[in-house]
């Protein structure tokens, strides 16, 4: 990306009570980011945040009461000092992101944050859910066994050292 490129991409769902956006965007000394959400022409939300940072990182916005579908979601870069790169993939049946208006080849990766007081444990059926998904049949069940696995090879580990301790 260069100085001053934006970045938008249509067609988003923008969950209630999101406070931060984050884009597949990587730096290695990041630039200043303006995030923008729009439905038409009204603002949503919107956001920035200050250079210096390293690696993905997320924008605070003004947090939304409800939902909207249909959202285009737009980020702005400031003055490029190093490499920064967007990331992405296949659009598959959606809009594909542009920049400076420009069509990009795919769409990139969005993720919208939100605070929750669910414990990690609470969420492993929706994160085994969202891995299993574009697996052989229904593939949620894989990684519970994989967890399975991994559990009985640490168990065996520690009991052929703890037999070979003694």
């Amino acid at each position: 990306m260069r100085s001053g490129d934006t970045v938008c991409q249509a067609g988003e769902v923008l969950p209630r009570g999101t406070t931060a956006i984050r884009f597949a965007l990587g730096s290695a000394y990041g630039p200043t980011l303006a995030i923008k959400a729009y439905q038409g022409d009204q603002v949503l939300t919107e956001g920035s945040r200050g250079n210096e940072w390293v690696g993905p990182t997320a924008v605070s916005v003004t947090p939304v009461k409800r939902a909207f579908s249909n959202v285009k979601v737009c980020v702005t870069v400031g003055t490029v000092t190093e490499g920064t790169n967007l990331s992405g993939g296949p659009a598959e049946h959606r809009p594909v992101a542009t920049n400076n208006g420009r069509p990009l080849p795919g769409r990139t990766r969005i993720e919208y944050l939100r605070p929750g007081s669910k414990s990690w444990l609470a969420l492993a059926p929706s994160i085994a859910d969202h891995m299993g998904l574009g697996r052989a049949g229904n593939g949620t069940w894989i990684v519970f066994l994989l967890m399975a696995l991994m559990a009985a090879i640490v168990a065996i580990t520690s009991r052929t050292l703890l037999a070979d301790l003694k």
